[in-house]
């Protein structure tokens, strides 16, 4: 709890237990998260994502095989 990730790179990935859930781009229009693997589907605000990229804004709530991610724009 409060620990924050800086997603300093293109490309971040976002894991638990050896599995590769779901991944973080940075894209010329913005931050988006596609899901990769695992049986349940990413909750972006409790809304679930589809298997495309889905666009995050800032404040959003990202809900990930039981964790809760809030994503933060900081220039």
């Amino acid at each position: 709890a409060g620990t924050v990730l800086e997603l300093s790179r293109p490309v971040n990935s976002l894991s638990r237990g050896g599995t590769q859930m779901a991944v973080v781009t940075r894209r010329p229009d913005g931050w988006f998260i596609t899901h990769l693997e695992g049986l349940s589907l990413p909750l972006i605000n409790g809304s679930v994502i589809g298997l495309g990229p889905h666009a995050l804004r800032d404040g959003d709530l990202i809900e990930l095989a039981g964790l809760l991610i809030r994503f933060r724009l900081h220039d």
